[in-house]
C-alpha cells in the first residue's frame, strides 16, 4: 500500500512539470486558431455595401453608413472604380497597413481598378492599398486605368493629410469618407484628355527641351559661321593738331592764337611757329 502511494507520489511530481508546459503551449495553439478563424471571417467576399464597420462606430447612426455606401457604389457604378472603406476601433495582432494589403488581395485582386482604406479610431491610424501598387506584378497588364497611380496617390495623399475638426467617431470616419468620395469623384469624372498620363507628359517635356538646344546650337553655329558680318574697327585715340585753314585738316576743335598778328598768320597758312 505504502508502495502504491510513493509510486503515485513521484508520477505527480513528474508530470506536474510537463503540465506546466503543455497547458501553454495548448492555449497558445488554440488562440492562434482562433485568430485565424477570425481573419478568415473578415476577409469572406467582397462587401456589397463598400463600408465596413468592424469597429461598429455607426451602430447607432445607420443613415451616415447607408449615404456613404451609396456613395461608394454610384462611384463604382459611374466610373468603374471600386472604393472599400474599412473602420476599426481597434485592431489587434497586425497594423493598418498589413491590414489594408490584406483586403486588397482579397477584395480587389489583380484586374479590378479600385483602392482599400483601412481606418483605425483608436490609434487615429489609416492606411490605403490600391490595386497596382503591390510590388512586383506577377503578370503584366495590357488595360488602361481610369485612374493612374500617381494620381491615385497624390488623391490619398491629400486626403490623410486632412485635419478634422469632428468631435465623434462616427462623425470623423463620416468626413473622411465624403472628403475622399469628392475627391475621386473630381478627378475620375475629368475627360482623359485632359489628364494626360504621365508618360505623355515626360515626353512632352522631351520634345521641349530636344527643340531648345536643337534651336540653340543652330544660333551658335550661324553666329560663328557667317562670313559677311562686318568687323567693327576701333581707331586708336592719337593727338590730332590743329591746322587752320588747311582743307580738311582735321581735329575737332579749332585753336586760335593771340600772341601777335605774325604768329596767328603763319598758324593760318599752315606755317609752323618759329
Amino acid at each position: 500500500m505504502k508502495l502504491q502511494q510513493d509510486v503515485r507520489t513521484a508520477l505527480l511530481k513528474l508530470l506536474f512539470p510537463l503540465a506546466l508546459l503543455i497547458f501553454p503551449l495548448a492555449a497558445q495553439q488554440v488562440g492562434q486558431e482562433d485568430l485565424a478563424t477570425g481573419q478568415q471571417s473578415e476577409l469572406g467576399d467582397a462587401p456589397a455595401h463598400k463600408l465596413v464597420d468592424f469597429g461598429e462606430i455607426f451602430k447607432d447612426e445607420p443613415d451616415k453608413f447607408q449615404r456613404l455606401s451609396d456613395r461608394f457604389q454610384a462611384i463604382e457604378d459611374n466610373y468603374g472604380f471600386s472604393v472599400f472603406f474599412v473602420a476599426y476601433s481597434g485592431i489587434i495582432g497586425s497594423g493598418v497597413s498589413e491590414k489594408a494589403e490584406l483586403f486588397r488581395d482579397h477584395w480587389l485582386g489583380r484586374e479590378r481598378e479600385g483602392l482599400v482604406l483601412v481606418c483605425d479610431t483608436d490609434l487615429k491610424t489609416m492606411a490605403f492599398a490600391l490595386t497596382k501598387v503591390d510590388g512586383l506584378p506577377r503578370e503584366p497588364r495590357a488595360k488602361d486605368w481610369k485612374l493612374p497611380d500617381y494620381e491615385a496617390i497624390e488623391t490619398m495623399q491629400e486626403f490623410i493629410q486632412l485635419e478634422s475638426k469632428s468631435s465623434s467617431e462616427s462623425e470623423y470616419l463620416y468626413e473622411l469618407g465624403e472628403k475622399l468620395a469628392e475627391n475621386l469623384e473630381t478627378r475620375l469624372a475629368s475627360p482623359e484628355e485632359q489628364r494626360p498620363s504621365l508618360p505623355k507628359t515626360l515626353l512632352a517635356i522631351f520634345a521641349l527641351v530636344a527643340a531648345f538646344v536643337s534651336w540653340l546650337i543652330w544660333w551658335i553655329q550661324r553666329k560663328s559661321s557667317r562670313g559677311d558680318d562686318t568687323a567693327a574697327v576701333t581707331f586708336p585715340m592719337i593727338p590730332i593738331e590743329s591746322r587752320l585753314g588747311a582743307r580738311y585738316g582735321g581735329g575737332l576743335v579749332g585753336e586760335i592764337s593771340y600772341r601777335n598778328e605774325s604768329s596767328t598768320q603763319d598758324r593760318a597758312d599752315g606755317r609752323p611757329e618759329m
